[in-house]
């Protein structure tokens, strides 16, 4: 009974696996096409590309505007998704910490969720700096919301991503 069902998970790992790359293949279309110009390849968007704030992550869950980020470790360090100067910190009652970080040209990106702020308003970040540590409670899975924002709103940012975001999971949702 034990080997019919290890070869049962397997076989579901496998299908599950030939999916996925399925997909991924799909979106990276998609997002090339939404992202990129048909003629020169150039961004459409004059936003550039950001960093993801996570370098690790179990999923991701990307609606129309901001990205969800999944982590099952308790510890990991949330990073500066581009170099810019801390105009919030703090709490937001139902979404954990806050921290929004101004680069410049009306654009700001805001993290919040499950992680403790290490800067301070008013602190200038580098693209890559740490800026805080997840923190997962208990044996639920952690979130890490991001989001970019020009002129105050939210703008697709799962386009904005660099590319090793989608490369670093498997597990992509469009809805939670």
């Amino acid at each position: 009974t034990l080997e019919k069902e290890k070869n049962k998970n397997a076989e579901n790992y496998l299908n599950t696996k030939k999916n996925y790359e399925k997909y991924m293949a799909q979106w990276q279309k998609v997002k090339v096409k939404k992202t990129r110009t048909s003629k020169t390849g150039a961004l459409r968007s004059q936003l550039g590309t950001f960093k993801p704030p996570l370098q690790k992550h179990t999923k991701l869950d990307f609606k129309k505007k901001g990205v969800t980020f999944f982590f099952d470790q308790k510890t990991l360090p949330v990073l500066a998704p581009r170099s810019g100067k801390v105009i919030h910190n703090g709490s937001l009652a139902p979404y954990g910490n806050v921290i929004m970080i101004d680069h410049g040209k009306e654009t700001i990106s805001v993290c919040f969720g499950d992680f403790g702020p290490k800067v301070k308003k008013g602190m200038k970040v580098k693209v890559g700096q740490v800026i805080g540590y997840t923190s997962r409670k208990n044996r639920r899975e952690g979130k890490l919301y991001f989001e970019v924002r020009k002129k105050d709103k939210a703008q697709p940012t799962i386009h904005l991503l660099d590319d090793k975001a989608l490369a670093s999971t498997g597990n992509y949702t469009t809805k939670s």
